[in-house]
């Protein structure tokens, strides 16, 4: 785990390009989805923070393409 519960939530932007790497696949999903639902950089680093949640829960080191994938299905409409 990166961080703890409470720190999740007020992670900074350096923090956020620090911690949550994503798997090399996944950065053109994510791509896709800014451009397809016209995400905003704050949209994108929550949708990353839930990302790096769901890739703790799993025990991965990266954020995978499922991890990114169940955060993009969390995100409001």
């Amino acid at each position: 785990m990166i961080f703890g519960y409470l720190v999740r939530g007020v992670i900074s932007d350096e923090d956020i390009k620090k911690y949550c790497l994503l798997a090399d696949e996944c950065k053109d999903i994510l791509e896709k989805a800014r451009v397809n639902y016209a995400l905003s950089f704050r949209s994108i680093n929550k949708i990353l923070k839930v990302a790096r949640t769901i890739a703790d829960i799993n025990g991965n080191e990266l954020i995978t393409k499922n991890d990114l994938l169940k955060s993009l299905n969390f995100r409001r409409r």
